[in-house]
Order: C-alpha cells, then sequence, then structure tokens
C-alpha cells in the first residue's frame, strides 16, 4: 500500500496536479474575500441611505431599529416589513463575516457548493485515468492487487481535497484578521472554533465524495475532456433539479451550519441530515462500482486491454 500511494503522489508532484489544485484554491479565496468587501460596502451605503431616507420622511431611526422584522412572500416575492432593520441587520451580519473565522466559514460555505465539487472530481478522474493513458497501469497489475492501487488512489485524492480545504481556510482566515484590524471592520459576532471545524470537516467530506464519483467516472468513460464538459455544463448550468439533485444534497446537507453572508443563494432547502447520508450512499456506490469494474477488468485477458 505504501509503495502504492508513494507512486500515486510521485505521479501528483511530477503532473503539477496538487500545484493547479492549491492555486485553484488560493484564486477561490480571493475571490471570496473580495466578494464579502464587496458586499460589506454595498450593505453599509444601503443602510446609510435607508437612514437618511427616513428622517428626511419623518421617521425615527432609533424606534424603526427597535422594531422586529416581518419577512412574507406575496405571489413569490419577499416582502420586508421595517425595510431599515433589515438593512440594518444585513450591514451588521456582513461585518461579522470580515473576521478570521468570519472569513473562513464564509470562503468553505461557498467553496461546498461552488469549488470542491469540481476540484474533486476532475481529481478523481485525472488520478484513476493517468496510468491508464501512459500504460504504466501495465507495470503496476503485477506487482500490487488492483483494490491496492484503488486505495492508494482514494487516499492520494482525499489527501488533496484536504490541502484544497485547507488552503481556502488559510488565505481566507489571514486575510479576515488582517481585515479585522482596519478601520471599517466592527464585526459584532463571529463563528466559534465549533463551527469552523464542522465546516472543514463537511467540506472535506464533500471533496471526498466528489473524488470517488470522479473516480467512478474517470473508469468508465476514459475520454476526460467530453465527460468533464458535460459535468460542468450539468453541475452550473442546468436548473435545479430538485430533492433528488445530488446539489441540492450538498446545500440541504450543511445548511445547518453554512455561515455565509453575500449576495450567492445556496440552496432553497431547509436543513436535513438524511441529505449528508445521500451523498455518503453516492460514494458508497461510486466506490463500488470503481471497484467492480477493475474486478470485472483484472480478470479479462491482457488485464481487459489495459
Amino acid at each position: 500500500m505504501l509503495s502504492e500511494f508513494r507512486r500515486e503522489l510521485f505521479w501528483a508532484k511530477k503532473s503539477w496536479l496538487t500545484a493547479y489544485v492549491v492555486l485553484a484554491c488560493a484564486l477561490f479565496g480571493i475571490w471570496v474575500l473580495s466578494s464579502a468587501v464587496t458586499f460589506e460596502r454595498q450593505a453599509s451605503e444601503t443602510f446609510e441611505a435607508s437612514s437618511e431616507a427616513a428622517r428626511e420622511n419623518g421617521v425615527s431611526v432609533e424606534e424603526a431599529l427597535k422594531a422586529p422584522v416581518v419577512v412574507t412572500k406575496e405571489a413569490g416575492v419577499e416582502v420586508v416589513d421595517n425595510a431599515l432593520r433589515h438593512d440594518f441587520e444585513t450591514m451588521i451580519a456582513s461585518r461579522g463575516v470580515l473576521t478570521g473565522f468570519g472569513m473562513v466559514t464564509n470562503g468553505l460555505s461557498v467553496a461546498c457548493v461552488l469549488l470542491l465539487p469540481a476540484c474533486g472530481i476532475v481529481v478523481g478522474m485525472v488520478s484513476i485515468s493517468h496510468d491508464r493513458r501512459t500504460g504504466g497501469i501495465v507495470l503496476r497489475w503485477p506487482q500490487a492487487p488492483g483494490r491496492v492501487i484503488l486505495a492508494a488512489k482514494a487516499i492520494l485524492g482525499g489527501a488533496v481535497m484536504v490541502g484544497a480545504v485547507g488552503t481556502v481556510a488559510l488565505i481566507a482566515g489571514v486575510a479576515g484578521m488582517i481585515i479585522s484590524q482596519g478601520e471599517g471592520a466592527r464585526p459584532v459576532e463571529a463563528p466559534s472554533v465549533i463551527q469552523v471545524a464542522v465546516l472543514a470537516g463537511y467540506a472535506i467530506f464533500v471533496g471526498c465524495i466528489s473524488v470517488l464519483v470522479g473516480m467512478f467516472v474517470g473508469t468508465i468513460h476514459p475520454k476526460m475532456t467530453v465527460a468533464l464538459v458535460v459535468f460542468f455544463v450539468a453541475y452550473y448550468l442546468m436548473p435545479l433539479g430538485g430533492v433528488w439533485d445530488p446539489r441540492e444534497w450538498i446545500t440541504s446537507g450543511g445548511a445547518s451550519f453554512f455561515v455565509y453572508v453575500g449576495e450567492l443563494r445556496l440552496g432553497g432547502r431547509d436543513a436535513s441530515l438524511g441529505s449528508i447520508g445521500l451523498l455518503g450512499g453516492l460514494g458508497l456506490l461510486a466506490g463500488a462500482g470503481t471497484c467492480g469494474l477493475w474486478r470485472a477488468r483484472s480478470r479479462m485477458p491482457c488485464r481487459g486491454g489495459w
């Protein structure tokens, strides 16, 4: 097992896979930071404009801020009663994000939906098919059972996902700590260490499930270009498909501990532990399917044409 993992690790370094993933995560962390700062400024400007308009209309800002916010839906459109209080709460929440832990949770919440599934699919597909394309699998088969090779690939994928989550968290956290020292950042309440730890664990879980799915797709369809185009179109461009859409599983599974403030909409379903179970089941099915295909091919002449 150790020797096979070392082979996978050597390939990851030689192919620059890890470097590309870390670079993508670093750029994503910078984008999340920029989005959070922009949203905080917009929220502050909106509240100031609302306060000025209230004063001009003879409305007491202090009294309006003491009154509760009531949000109702009419014909599918949200109607906010006491918009001044609503704008104030939005501004305070946006400022609370601009801390170390606030930026970490904000970044990881978005990464679970937008970044890690794509990274996991790519890593899984590339790791499962690289030695098939080069012919190296012909040399590896006599030296180690197929299950050992698959385990080494899966462990490598998991390690890369841990690195990806750590990169996003590190960049976002350091940036948030720096910004929180600035004059414009006055956080009211930042996420706790437990919230950060739980969210980081969920992010790694989502990434690892994506790796297993990528390994299965790469096993049945070694032409990565076509498969990746189909994935990106289906994942990022197709509308959500309801309760059986894996994208909904990600958002509803993490809804109870996502801490995100911004203009994106991270799903609309309520929190559900069952969605986490569905994600785990998807990963188990993908892993079992990959193992089954590899086992079947190992019994064919010439190792299934590897």
